[in-house]
């Protein structure tokens, strides 16, 4: 599992929706305090905070975050991205 780090974009499960959020606090690999994002139907600014949010691997618990589905990838690029290419 990769490891979660301050100011790293993940997804936080809020019932059936997957909002974006950015860690603003680890506890541990699976444990981190998240500032959520609106889904574009709220003011802006209407962000929330949460705290002690433990990670699914499923990304389908409620409350819970997720590291971002990666859609489209085409083999082998993320690795040429990680290298520069």
């Amino acid at each position: 599992m990769k490891t979660p780090s301050i100011g790293r974009i993940v997804h936080y499960v809020a019932d059936d929706v997957h909002l974006p959020a950015v860690v603003t606090k680890v506890w541990s690999e699976q444990t981190v305090n998240l500032f959520v994002f609106p889904n574009g139907s709220e003011v802006v600014g209407s962000g929330f905070v949460k705290t002690s949010v433990v990670f699914s691997d499923t990304g389908q618990k409620a409350g819970s975050w997720h590291w971002p589905e990666v859609i489209g990838e085409v083999q082998g690029e993320e690795s040429a991205l990680a290298h520069g290419e």
